[in-house]
C-alpha cells in the first residue's frame, strides 16, 4: 500500500498563495486594490464563483510580504527577512508547516493591530503590519496549537506541559527524560502513554515533531510548540507592549 500512499506538504509559496487569495476575495475593496498592485500577485481579473486567484511567482509574495511588513522583522537584518519569517517559525521539528498556524498568525496579529490604530499611523508608507504583533501572534499560535494535540487526540501531553511550565530550552536530554517518566502520570491515566519508558515516549514526540534532538544530544523545541509548553528560550520572543 505504500506505493500509493500521497503526503500533503505545504512550502512557502503555497502558504503564501493561500494568504493572498484569502486577503483578495474577503470582501475588503481597498485590501484587493492594495494586492493588484503588486505586479502578478493575482492570476488576471476576478473569476465568476471563484474570485480571485493567486499568481506563481515568488517574487511577486516577497513584494506583497515587504510591503506589509518591511523587508526584514527589525530595522535590520538581524531580526531576520520577513517573507521567511512567519514560514520557519510555524515548522515543527519535523519541518512541516501548518496552514492554520500559517492564518492564524497573519490573523491575529491583525486584529492587534486593528485595536492600536496609533501604530498603524506611525508605520508610514503603505505597511500595515508592525511586525512585533507577528512576533506576539506567534505566542497565541503554539498556545492554541498545543491545546490541539491535548483536546484531539493527545490528553496525556496535559500533564506534561504542568512539569514543563518555565523550563528553558535547551535541555540535557537525561533532564528531560526525567519529565517523562510514566511513575509521574497518575497510575489510571498510564494506559494513555503512547510507551512505557521514557525514551519511548521521548521517541513518540520526536516521530510527532514536538521535540527535536541537537547535535549534542540536548533537547530542543521549536517555536510552534514552545510557548505552548510554557517552555522559555534564552533570547526569544518578546510579548509586545
Amino acid at each position: 500500500m505504500r506505493a500509493y500512499h500521497l503526503e500533503l506538504s505545504w512550502d512557502t509559496l503555497s502558504l503564501y498563495r493561500m494568504l493572498a487569495k484569502r486577503m483578495a476575495n474577503a470582501g475588503e475593496e481597498a485590501l484587493t486594490d492594495y494586492l493588484l498592485d503588486v505586479p502578478g500577485l493575482l492570476a488576471g481579473e476576478k473569476k465568476k464563483g471563484l474570485g480571485y486567484l493567486p499568481g506563481y511567482s515568488e517574487i511577486a509574495y516577497q513584494t506583497m510580504t515587504e510591503k506589509m511588513i518591511g523587508k526584514y522583522m527589525g530595522k535590520t537584518p538581524k531580526r531576520g527577512g520577513s517573507y521567511m519569517w512567519v514560514p520557519n517559525h510555524i515548522q515543527d521539528a519535523n519541518g512541516q508547516t501548518a496552514p492554520r498556524a500559517f492564518l492564524k498568525c497573519f490573523v491575529l496579529a491583525a486584529q492587534e493591530m486593528l485595536k492600536h490604530p496609533d501604530e498603524l499611523a506611525a508605520l508610514g508608507d503603505e505597511k500595515i503590519l508592525d511586525p512585533t504583533r507577528l512576533q506576539g501572534a506567534l505566542r497565541e499560535v503554539s498556545v492554541d496549537r498545543v491545546r490541539e494535540l491535548v483536546n484531539e487526540e493527545y490528553l496525556w501531553l496535559q500533564d506534561l506541559i504542568g512539569r514543563l511550565k518555565g523550563k528553558s530550552m535547551l535541555m540535557e536530554q537525561k533532564e528531560f527524560l526525567g519529565y517523562l517518566s510514566p511513575e509521574l502520570w497518575h497510575e489510571e491515566d498510564r494506559d494513555r502513554l503512547p510507551g512505557r519508558t521514557a525514551q519511548e515516549i521521548l521517541d513518540v514526540l520526536l516521530d510527532l515533531g514536538i521535540v527535536m534532538q541537537a547535535t549534542d544530544g540536548r533537547i530542543n523545541v521549536p517555536e510552534l510548540y514552545l510557548h505552548g509548553f510554557g517552555l522559555k528560550r534564552k533570547g526569544g520572543i518578546k510579548r509586545p507592549k
